[in-house]
């Protein structure tokens, strides 16, 4: 088996592993202590076969773009954060569990960067981190509109929207804002037929989380 088949083959089953533990953890976990927990579905309904079967294929298909970058922060971004933001599209809920599961794979996976490309290589996601993570920040203490799980999951977008370059940074935050404002219209449609007792809350992480994918994109798409 020629040597790029081995590395592609090799990611995937580690992104399907990651993606497997963490829809295990995401499974046994205790619901949220907070009355607006009562109008979600529990964590162990989430995790049926169709959502499991979901995650996985996604997973699965995305470690094809996972393989067109060097950086191995993507295999994180492609496995366990997907379970992440699909927990956020079906529950509007981010579990700080979960999320700080992501944060460590992330933090390792920056780690085993700087050894395997060298220190300079981390550079950038720290920064796109730091920018993002502000930025929400500041987003999050001016609107009201924004949860903190949005905040907290931006340091994720960041920092792996960094590894792409400024240009690429801003084009995943451009890009996420509007997959995530696409989101809400739909939502919002979609609960004028059918009202929700979230009311017009939607989930803001799927949009987000696009982004850095969609950014990667637009970069391929240019250098054509």
């Amino acid at each position: 088996m020629p040597p790029s088949s081995v590395m592609l083959v090799s990611m995937i089953a580690l992104a399907s592993a990651l993606t497997v533990l963490t829809l295990v953890l995401l499974r046994g976990l205790p619901e949220p202590d907070d009355p607006d927990a009562s109008f979600k579905i529990s964590y162990r309904d989430l995790v049926d076969v169709k959502f499991v079967v979901f995650c996985m294929c996604a997973s699965v298909l995305l470690g094809f773009v996972t393989f067109l970058r060097p950086e191995p922060i993507w295999v994180v971004y492609g496995s366990s954060v997907l379970v992440l933001v699909a927990c956020d599209a079906r529950t509007t809920w981010l579990p700080n569990s979960i999320m700080h599961l992501c944060w460590g794979l992330t933090a390792l996976a920056l780690i085993y960067q700087a050894f395997s490309m060298g220190p300079a290589s981390t550079v950038g996601p720290l920064l796109g981190a730091a920018c993002l993570g502000l930025f929400f920040f500041i987003a999050w203490r001016l609107s009201g509109s924004l949860g903190f799980g949005d905040v907290r999951l931006s340091l994720l977008v960041g920092a792996t929207a960094g590894t792409l370059g400024l240009d690429g940074c801003i084009f995943s935050l451009l890009f996420g804002t509007i997959a995530a404002a696409v989101w809400g219209l739909v939502t919002a449609a979609r609960r004028k037929r059918k009202p929700s007792p979230l009311g017009k809350a939607f989930p803001y992480g799927p949009g987000l989380w696009l982004g850095p994918y969609l950014g990667f994109l637009a970069g391929l798409l240019a250098s054509a």
